[in-house]
């Protein structure tokens, strides 16, 4: 498929077997590997495990109010502390009703899909234009000293981005959530990024597939200099992201549901939609270091301590379905 001539992503055919063996980038970790594409990324830390729920409102609602009940039928006791103890047996009430309905609202610190330290619900993986015939090879690692803060670090996606043997662009992709996320409750996926003034695309798919439709929205990044430090928060509403196939939009295409996650992808391309090209794009070496990328709700949440609070403070995992 001659994707230089009609100015778009070409279809990316299965993985070549040579991929595993070709070196991604000087680093001693690195991180390799995504549906589709050779190689095997390392399992990141992350939450413990995605709590879940079901995803339909209905069971939800009966699931919660259940567990509300049980908390009510038990949360009044007295004992022999008297008022002091009704009063920790109301908070203890209190921080497991927060628990059980936390997933179905969303949390205020948002979900992470990716920190800076590497940490997120899936590992991540290149998935370059070298498996249609470019040249163009990238990867993501973990680099300390590279985030925001002194000291802290960041996932580097870099690499170096070439046009030759008609190719242009360099991706990045988590592995297939499972199950997929159900992110309905939160209004659309923010990152923080220190940009180089090139223009990237975030990528959503609610279908497994790697070769499936895909929910694209461009973005603009800032360069360092002129006193900033080129640090700039992305905030991406799940309405504004536009239905593409193989760079093609589609008109007729349903929008995206956000309750149904299955991969995030962040790609540097020449390509923009329907045979236009990347204004900002410029082929050769390329960095665009991330601290985090999550969902993010529409409002914060509020609520109490406890259990919940800690759960919101790092940015725990919504109900999935």
């Amino acid at each position: 498929m001659a994707a230089g001539a009609r100015g778009e992503e070409p279809q990316v055919p299965p993985p070549l077997p040579r991929l595993a063996a070709r070196p991604l980038l000087p680093s001693a970790e690195r991180h390799r590997g995504c549906d589709g594409v050779a190689g095997t990324a390392p399992s990141p830390g992350g939450p413990a495990g995605i709590r879940t729920a079901t995803s339909h409102a209905s069971r939800s609602s009966s699931a919660v109010g259940g567990r509300c009940r049980s908390i009510a039928a038990g949360g009044g006791g007295s004992g022999s502390g008297g008022a002091a103890g009704a009063a920790a047996a109301r908070a203890s009430a209190e921080r497991q009703l927060l628990d059980a309905v936390a997933p179905l609202l969303g949390l205020s610190a948002g979900y992470t899909l990716l920190s800076g330290d590497g940490t997120g619900p899936s590992g991540w993986g290149a998935l370059d234009d070298v498996v249609m015939g470019g040249v163009s090879l990238s990867g993501i690692e973990r680099i300390d000293g590279a985030g925001e803060a002194t000291g802290d670090p960041a996932m580097v996606f870099r690499g170096v981005v070439s046009t030759d043997n008609s190719g242009g662009f360099a991706s990045v992709r988590c592995r297939n959530l499972s199950p997929p996320l159900d992110a309905g409750a939160y209004e659309g996926i923010e990152l923080r990024i220190k940009g180089d003034g090139q223009r990237y695309k975030l990528i959503l798919r609610t279908d497994p597939g790697w070769d499936s439709i895909a929910y694209c929205h461009s973005f603009d990044t800032v360069a360092p200099g002129s006193g900033g430090s080129g640090w700039q928060t992305i905030r991406v509403p799940f309405s504004e992201f536009l239905p593409v196939f193989r760079a093609k939009t589609l008109r007729d295409g349903s929008p995206l549901d956000a309750s149904s996650l299955c991969s995030v992808q962040l790609m540097l391309s020449k390509f923009e939609y329907d045979g236009a090209l990347n204004p900002a794009f410029r082929a050769g070496a390329f960095e665009l270091p991330i601290a985090r990328i999550a969902a993010y709700l529409p409002s914060a949440v509020g609520g109490g301590g406890g259990d919940a609070a800690a759960g919101m403070a790092a940015g725990a995992p919504p109900r999935v379905v």
